[in-house]
């Protein structure tokens, strides 16, 4: 089925709706996790009008070999590797091509996590609202959400603009809520209901938490 509109005409707007959704959770003093890239444009505007601190979540989706876009797992902030088996048995991938994708994903995460210079901030019995600018499959998603757990997060929140109906049903079992003003159930791409779903750079995400920390 076709898109006859766009939803959204950037991501910046999309968190800017979305940050009405979550105005209860000033009290709570949260931290915001936007997934890295997309995810910290989203996630702005939210830490902005909760006046909390903005922080980027650095997690690596583990795609086939062949078919990036195609997750069979993730890589998460502190090196955990989460595979879902069932789909490397489907589509038979050997081990040898498994270990080459999440070597390369692991250097990748490094990279970035020096470039934006994440840091370990203080989490255990915390709000941690966690961004993203859609959910398809959720794979980062939902290993993001496990990490926080072993962090020690009193309560996991993930906040998107726009998703799959199952993949918000499989995210219930990672965190705490689950909100999405705009469930499509026929979301093929996120970017589909985006006008402007240009990549972000390194450069861009810099300049968006430069932003978030001038406020």
């Amino acid at each position: 089925m076709p898109v006859l509109h766009w939803l959204f005409e950037n991501r910046r707007a999309a968190g800017e709706k979305l940050a009405r959704c979550l105005t209860r959770f000033d009290s709570e003093s949260p931290f915001i996790f936007g997934l890295a890239r997309g995810g910290l444009d989203v996630a702005l505007p939210i830490a902005q009008a909760l006046n909390a601190p903005l922080e980027p979540m650095i997690v690596r989706k583990i795609g086939h070999p062949l078919q990036p876009e195609l997750g069979v797992g993730a890589l998460t902030p502190d090196g955990q590797v989460k595979l879902d088996r069932d789909m490397i048995d489907r589509i038979r991938i050997t081990e040898e091509q498994l270990q080459a994708v999440i070597g390369r994903e692991r250097m990748e995460l490094q990279r970035r996590q020096r470039e934006y210079g994440s840091r370990d901030l203080p989490l255990a019995g915390k709000t941690v609202l966690v961004v993203d600018d859609g959910l398809a499959t959720g794979v980062t998603a939902q290993a993001a959400g496990e990490y926080l757990k072993r962090k020690g997060v009193a309560k996991t929140v993930l906040a998107i603009p726009v998703c799959a109906p199952e993949a918000a049903d499989r995210m219930k079992s990672t965190y705490d809520e689950v909100i999405c003003p705009h469930i499509q159930p026929n979301l093929s791409s996120v970017g589909q209901w985006y006008a402007d779903f240009r990549q972000l750079t390194d450069r861009d995400v810099l300049a968006i938490l430069a932003e978030s920390r001038s406020s």
